[in-house]
């Protein structure tokens, strides 16, 4: 499967002198909640800056293919002046709640998931990690496969769990904040964010990080791990692609 097969959306976050925040792949396109920017970083490129009381937002009448209820896969990139807030949420916490990718204590992701769409009744996928440094670039990604969720750093497992599927609610998506109660508000920079209507395996996280420089939206065409360097071929490679005898 290629790794843009099942993509819904995914922003590259790179815009500079703009308030939206374009969808590379669909139509989901974001606005800004508040004051942000963006900066130059020497890893990753231009990103977006989160001031910690800003973020991103997109209407439930404005969506298109973000209300998954099956199996999903949210990625992102970030890079934490402090390591807590939302990164990813469909969610308003008493209702119209869908799905959120958040992380808490330097220590903690958590992706929670909501079969009713309100209350208080969501299921929790609450990974404990090493300590995540301030001033790094981590990617996390979370995976559900029917009830059973995943949650991975920089490409590496951390573990499984079992939660909730989602029920069809009418929440906003949101990046950097939980919109509807205005919380969790990020405060860092962050880049390279996709949400599929699948379930990513690991062998495609891993492509996604890419051995820690991710992958922009135009490079999701041809992961590194499908190229493979005329260099690298075996003579018998050759002859089957060529033809010639090589001595």
């Amino acid at each position: 499967m290629a790794i843009k097969d099942n993509l819904v959306s995914y922003w590259n976050l790179d815009e500079t002198g703009t308030n939206t925040r374009v969808d590379s792949h669909g139509s989901n396109d974001l606005g800004q909640y508040g004051t942000m920017s963006s900066t130059t970083d020497g890893t990753m490129g231009e990103v977006a800056d989160f001031s910690g009381s800003s973020g991103l937002l997109l209407a439930y009448a404005s969506q298109t293919g973000l209300t998954i209820t099956g199996d999903i896969t949210i990625n992102c990139w970030f890079n934490a002046d402090v390591v807590a807030g939302a990164f990813v949420s469909k969610w308003h916490h008493a209702s119209k709640n869908q799905y959120r990718l958040t992380s808490s204590n330097n220590v903690s992701l958590e992706f929670a998931t909501d079969d009713n769409c309100g209350g208080y009744t969501y299921g929790i996928h609450n990974q404990a990690v090493s300590t995540m440094s301030t001033g790094t670039w981590y990617m996390v990604t979370a995976v559900r496969t029917g009830t059973t969720s995943e949650i991975f750093r920089n490409g590496v497992s951390q573990g499984t769990a079992t939660v909730q599927t989602s029920a069809s609610c009418t929440a906003d998506l949101s990046l950097g904040y939980e919109a509807g109660r205005n919380v969790l508000f990020f405060n860092g920079r962050m880049t390279r964010t996709g949400i599929w209507n699948s379930a990513l395996s690991g062998a495609e996280v891993t492509e996604l990080y890419n051995s820690g420089a991710g992958l922009t939206y135009s490079e999701l065409d041809a992961p590194s791990s499908n190229i493979k360097s005329i260099a690298g071929l075996a003579k018998a490679d050759l002859k089957s692609m060529s033809g010639l005898a090589i001595g």
